[in-house]
């Protein structure tokens, strides 16, 4: 408010003599002269804030002299002399000594009166120090010296007044040199600016520990060149003026510790000192604030055009077309990458900015640089164009003898957020050396807040953002370029709710050494991939892996991970990379609810686009894969769909000499979970889905959009149920659909939905139905192609038979209920596993059929035509088909013969062992031979099962079976050994009996009670031997195992010979 007389002498003031009648008019004057009150009242504020802020200043960091009588009073203290001004450190009452080498510039001694002592000598000084390579009392989070400090930085009322330069000189006076002896320390509690323009080189071959903090304001412009950097206190860097550069340059190969008194629960104990190798940058309870790059400025884009030379040099261009905002920022001098627009990684390109058009948008090149794709003229498919530098500048020199160990960026159990935003790090990371990344959040926890941006990591050692043991990090905008290793990274598989938003990263190489050894775990950076997502639950959004030796995004998952699931996987693009785009090869990720996964973009990949391997839940919305040499690899995938999706062969961005032979959707037969039979898992289902430019001339060769994978077929049967609904193939195709490669090996019982087929992509009517191999089409089938039939109206549903692997020299057989009439033959020479080698001692033999709707009977039969029993055979069924009308449980019988002719009077089949081990099988592969016994031939025989299915329809209430063997124990050398098996029980009898019903199953074991005698058989010590009495509740097992249980055989080795299950 302005009173009126104010108002009236502001007019006197302003208004000519001509005006001065008008100011007896209150009405005229307000009218009048309004702006004029306005602007005084603008200008009164200004000063007013602008005597506050001097008056702040002068009573907040740097206290008067009487504040420092009133703390005198109280016990000794010291402040920084730095240009006739004092501060204080800061220290909290009664812990001085814990905090007293935080205080370590040029000290004063100020008695009780308040005068000031003269100035402290060289020793006492270097005692308050303290060593400055080991730092003792590490905390996780900002000492308490500097809360009122951060607390008015953070509200912006806080400034600076002391600079680097006097701090500096005031060192070196205290000590009376200027070869430093100790780190370059600001004090906590303290501010210090850097006050360097022009370049300088600041060398500080101590390090610099900042305890307080370090301000660079947008004028510094140096180079600080240390061995190593701690930041306790807050390191803030300030977007530097257009011209500036702030570098930090790290040198020297001695190690730097810490030693530690007071860690968090979380961290380990360093008594004898936390070592942090050489060239660190350690945030060690402190905090960075670096926001180093316009916050309108892009870190990269997608290119969006090139002006080409001439119309007739079509191949080279030297001027881009870019955004706006990034011909703004992108000045002449400015290092560019542009990513390949091939198969290649290695066609990327790298240019320098010459000059820039910014009402155009055009940014001209140093050099002609091959015509790349770009945004207007191919879409999704154009390359990407990142700038490589930043204003700030983290580096390091390599060591002497080994390029590989550069520098690294550490943030060490603490809590306290950070904010690194726009600093280019360049030869960080220490290959072979743990924790030594160029980017590491090192086990802090809860890091809601902390931001990792617009930051480029060139020329990598080793990995690139690291997040290990940490949560909820923002990690958005960055680029790296030139690295080894996995570059996005979270390294233990625990880490949750960090996001990755808006990354780039090419030219990933494999690592030349790996960290298995120090880490105790199986390190793949040999095999590297642009984003190694150990743990699911964290969140993509929007990034791209635009190249690389190996893959783009891996999920490689262990332990609890494996089930975890998915946070958010949203817009992200993969291109350009040896291997995979997307994969979850070779563990398992098995997400216990649907992972969706929208709006992938996978194109331009050597091998295979998606590696779905032993995987399931998976649903890919929107997904684009356009020229791999394999669009999507699923093998053994369970409930995977694609929706709304695009299969392309070759698209018109692809050079006409990359062409190849293509593979679209390849399918497997068998689902990932075999021991599931709850009838719900289906394989893959293909919901409005195109396939493109899949004819031989689009691509130059005859592609297939749909196959069958032969590879990892442990066995030659079909039950991952796929579904098709609205897939539309390419019509100029002539490989459609191809299952004659599988066929070949004597997969003969494929079947796959039909749901709606709008395009006629199958169905020659438009109408639903099955896809189904030769043996199960009828005439009212027809064929599609030289290995599959369409039914139309057919309604199909697959069932498998479980059945021992003696099974498969029987011929199972299908009648129908109604009339039995045989409806198909399932042959033994189909049935025969291919690699058991992989099944472990519990596997089940498969017969599979796909059965239309109906009540069926079904029995076994041998090479004379009469009835057997395989031991076993248990009917499951896999999931329904969308179809209405199907078969169930209750429409199908499995016949067995009569007990007395199914050779009940022994359990045990082959238990001489005299020509085969056919019938046995045991855990851990290849570890026993056979001549007239079985012998354990693994150093350690503990583990080694020996088991055989038992015949189950002999099991009978009431019924007894005596078990009995003989055993030998011997060493590596072969020699019998006497070990005390009457007292201790070294081989024990085990039942295994397993329930099914109607897609369930349990098992529970019997354990025999056994006596040990001494053998009369030649070669043998002993005699193990056993008594099952059958009740009720066993006699109803589906399923029975005898397993021979080694016990307490430490490092020997068994043999044993004679088994046999008795019907007493």
């Amino acid at each position: 408010q302005v009173e009126n007389t104010n108002i009236t002498m502001l007019l006197k003031f302003f208004a000519p003599p001509t005006m001065e009648p008008f100011a007896k008019s209150k009405n005229k004057i307000a009218n009048h002269f309004r702006t004029v009150v306005m602007l005084s009242n603008l200008l009164s504020c200004i000063l007013t804030a602008f005597a506050i802020i001097l008056c702040y200043n002068s009573n907040s960091l740097y206290k008067s002299n009487n504040h420092a009588h009133k703390e005198a009073a109280t016990r000794p203290s010291r402040f920084l002399q730095t240009g006739g001004q004092c501060c204080e450190c800061g220290f909290p009452e009664n812990s001085f000594s814990h905090h007293e080498h935080e205080c370590n510039i040029s000290f004063l001694e100020i008695s009780k009166d308040g005068d000031y002592t003269d100035t402290i000598d060289k020793s006492t000084f270097q005692a308050m120090i303290g060593n400055t390579v080991q730092y003792d009392n590490y905390i996780n989070s900002m000492p308490e010296c500097n809360e009122q400090l951060i607390s008015e930085i953070d509200q912006g009322l806080a400034c600076c007044s002391t600079t680097l330069s006097s701090m500096i000189e005031a060192v070196a006076n205290a000590v009376n040199t200027t070869d430093l002896d100790e780190a370059l320390t600001i004090p906590c509690g303290s501010c210090v600016i850097v006050d360097h323009y022009q370049g300088e080189v600041v060398d500080l071959p101590n390090g610099l520990r900042v305890d307080g903090m370090l301000y660079f304001p947008p004028s510094s412009n140096l180079t600080i060149k240390t061995t190593h950097v701690f930041v306790i206190g807050m390191l803030k860097i300030d977007v530097p003026n257009s011209g500036n550069q702030i570098t930090f340059s790290l040198y020297g190969e001695d190690n730097v510790l810490f030693n530690s008194d007071d860690y968090s629960d979380d961290l380990p104990t360093c008594t004898d000192g936390c070592n942090l190798g050489s060239k660190p940058i350690a945030i060690i309870g402190g905090r960075l604030e670096i926001q180093a790059y316009p916050p309108t400025c892009p870190g990269w884009e997608k290119l969006q055009g090139v002006i080409l030379e001439s119309e007739e040099d079509s191949k080279f261009s030297q001027k881009l077309i870019v955004s706006r905002e990034s011909a703004e920022c992108w000045g002449a001098g400015t290092e560019l990458v542009l990513t390949s627009h091939t198969l290649y990684d290695g066609d990327r390109q790298v240019a320098t900015v010459e000059d820039v058009d910014l009402i155009n948008g055009i940014i001209y090149l140093s050099r002609k640089i091959s015509r790349p794709l770009t945004f207007l003229e191919h879409g999704d498919f154009g390359v990407e164009v990142a700038s490589l530098n930043r204003p700030v500048v983290f580096e390091a020199e390599s060591h002497q003898d080994d390029e590989l160990m550069g520098g690294h960026l550490i943030i060490f159990g603490t809590s306290t957020l950070q904010h690194l935003e726009g600093v280019e790090i360049r030869n960080f990371g220490q290959q072979g050396l743990l924790g030594r990344y160029p980017t590491h959040f090192h086990f802090c926890g809860d890091a809601t807040g902390s931001v990792m941006k617009k930051n480029v990591v060139r020329q990598s050692n080793q990995r690139c953002f690291v997040i290990h043991q940490t949560d909820s990090v923002l990690i958005e905008d960055n680029v790296s370029f030139d690295t080894f290793g996995h570059c996005y990274f979270l390294e233990d598989g625990v880490e949750e709710n960090n996001i990755f938003r808006g990354n780039l990263g090419l030219g990933v190489k494999n690592a030349k050494r790996l960290l298995s050894h120090l880490s105790g775990k199986t390190e793949t950076d040999d095999q590297s991939s642009v984003f190694w997502i150990s743990n699911p639950m964290n969140y993509f959004y929007g990034n791209i892996a635009a190249g690389g030796e190996s893959a783009g995004f891996w999920f490689e998952t262990n332990g609890a991970a494996r089930y975890m699931n998915l946070g958010a996987f949203d817009n992200n693009q993969a291109h350009s990379s040896a291997r995979f785009g997307f994969t979850t090869y070779p563990l398992i990720w098995k997400p216990e609810s649907e992972a969706i996964i929208n709006n992938l973009k996978v194109y331009r990949i050597q091998q295979r686009g998606l590696f779905l391997h032993n995987t399931r839940l998976l649903t890919f919305n929107g997904c684009v894969l356009a020229d791999n040499l394999r669009s999507a690899d699923i093998l053994q995938g369970d409930d995977i769909i694609f929706r709304d999706s695009k299969i392309i062969g070759r698209s018109s961005s692809l050079a006409p000499f990359q062409r190849r032979v293509l593979s679209g959707i390849v399918l497997h037969a068998t689902k990932s979970a075999r021991f599931d039979y709850s009838g719900t898992i289906l394989g893959t289902t293909l919901e409005n889905v195109v396939f493109e430019n899949w004819s031989e001339e689009a691509s130059g060769h005859q592609n297939v959009e749909i196959s069958f994978a032969k590879s990892h077929m442990y066995t030659v049967s079909f039950y991952a149920p796929h579904s098709f609904r609205n897939v539309t193939l390419d019509k100029d195709a002539t490989g459609t659909i191809d299952v004659c490669l599988v066929e070949s090996i004597g997969l003969d019982d494929i079947i796959i939905e039909i749901d709606s087929d709008p395009s006629g992509s199958f169905s020659p009517s438009f109408q639903p139905g099955f896809l189904v191999s030769p043996k199960f089409s009828d005439s009212d089938c027809i064929r599609h192609n030289e290995c599959l039939f369409f039914c139309e109206g057919a309604c199909l549903r697959t069932l498998r038979m479980l059945t021992s692997l003696s099974a498969s020299e029987y011929e199972m057989v299908v009648t129908y209920s109604i009339n039995d009439s045989e409806l198909l033959r399932v042959n033994r020479a189909t049935r025969d596993f291919v690699a058991s080698e992989h099944y472990g001692p519990h596997e089940d033999g498969y017969h599979t059929v796909a059965l239309p709707a109906g009540t069926f009977r079904f029995h076994f039969e041998d090479d004379t035509g009469a009835v057997v029993f395989p031991k076993y055979a248990i009917p499951v069924f896999e999931a329904a088909p969308k179809c209405g009308m199907f078969v169930d449980y209750d429409d199908v019988t499995v016949v067995l013969p009569d007990r007395a002719n199914a050779g009940c009077s022994n359990l045990v089949t082959n238990g001489s062992f005299d020509t085969s081990i056919t019938g046995w099988r045991w855990s851990g592969r290849q570890d026993m031979i056979w001549s007239s016994e079985l012998k354990a031939l693994d150093t350690n025989a503990i583990g080694r099962h020996p088991s055989q299915f038992l015949k189950a329809n002999c099991l009978k209430a009431g019924d007894t079976y005596d078990f009995s063997m003989v055993l030998n124990v011997f060493n590596v050398n072969g020699e019998n050994l006497a070990i005390d098996c009457w007292s201790n029980i070294c081989m024990e009898i085990v039942v295994r009996l397993f329930f099914y019903e109607r897609g369930s199953s349990s098992h529970y074991d019997v354990r025999v009670p056994s006596d040990i005698v001494e053998s009369t058989k030649a070669g043998f010590d002993l005699n193990v031997s056993g008594t099952w009495n059958i009740n009720n509740e066993q006699a109803q097992a589906d399923k029975a195992q005898l397993i021979l249980t080694p016990r307490r055989l430490g490092n020997s080795r068994f043999i044993i010979d004679d088994v046999q299950g008795v019907l007493a």
